[in-house]
């Protein structure tokens, strides 16, 4: 799995596998100019993992510095991790002291607030010991915003979750996910690919849910008039931005 996200003037944040003999030896983040070569202002990140493709997000913040999320059993010069702050150089930020995730756990969406606080999504179970749904708000030096519990939903299940791919803030700060989401205890167990949270992270019973068993959000996009642009398993929908299904897009 290759990241990449825009680093300003043209460049490009990557992440990139390195192979030998076949197998998996490394993976790196990376900055290239416009023309595609590396630049040699940033510090090339080294992270290692079991896993192939480490790295599932790369997100450049206001001030330069830049987030990543994943799993990790190496980055850098640090040890085991799912969410790091690199600054401008690409050097690992050691102001940045996120909470502790579950051995697993891995970090799959970020996404920066105007108040400056981050919502990070992924597949976890817990964080700092206490249970989480696959997400959480965090402050800017990366400790865990207690104020904010999601709640309504299992991702998937507790003992195997599915990761959030997707997190986007409408514009009265009610928060829609993707991925999996199972809703409620009853049978046959409903899942649905889309569920929207209040600010503080209460569920929003006003979204128009979209349940199918076999069905998965892997991508999601608003567009500027509200609607959501959604990669479903193997198709892709817009919703309206109350849920509903945009009959108008095919």
């Amino acid at each position: 799995m290759v990241v990449a996200a825009p680093a300003g003037g043209g460049r490009i944040y990557v992440s990139a596998v390195q192979y030998e003999y076949g197998s998996k030896f490394s993976e790196y983040i990376l900055r290239l100019n416009e023309d595609g070569s590396l630049d040699g202002s940033f510090r090339p990140v080294f992270v290692t993992s079991a896993l192939a493709g480490a790295v599932r997000e790369i997100a450049p913040q206001p001030d330069g510095t830049i987030l990543v999320g994943g799993y990790f059993d190496v980055f850098g010069t640090g040890g085991p991790g799912t969410i790091v702050r690199l600054l401008p150089d690409g050097q690992l930020d050691p102001s940045f002291l996120p909470p502790t995730f579950p051995n697993g756990s891995s970090v799959w969406q970020i996404l920066r607030l105007a108040d400056g606080k981050l919502l990070v999504g992924g597949a976890f179970t817990a964080v700092n010991g206490q249970a989480a749904l696959g997400l959480i708000r965090l402050h800017g030096d990366g400790s865990r915003d207690s104020t904010f519990t999601a709640s309504g939903y299992l991702p998937g299940s507790l003992t195997s979750p599915y990761p959030i791919r997707g997190i986007v803030q409408q514009s009265d700060g009610r928060i829609v996910l993707g991925g999996r989401f199972r809703i409620g205890t009853g049978s046959p167990i409903r899942y649905a690919p889309l569920f929207r949270l209040n600010a503080d992270g209460s569920a929003d019973g006003t979204f128009a849910l979209q349940f199918n068993s076999g069905q998965t959000a892997r991508s999601l996009v608003q567009q500027p008039d509200g609607k959501l642009v959604v990669a479903v398993t193997s198709s892709v929908y817009r919703f309206e931005s109350n849920g509903a299904v945009d009959s108008t897009f095919r």
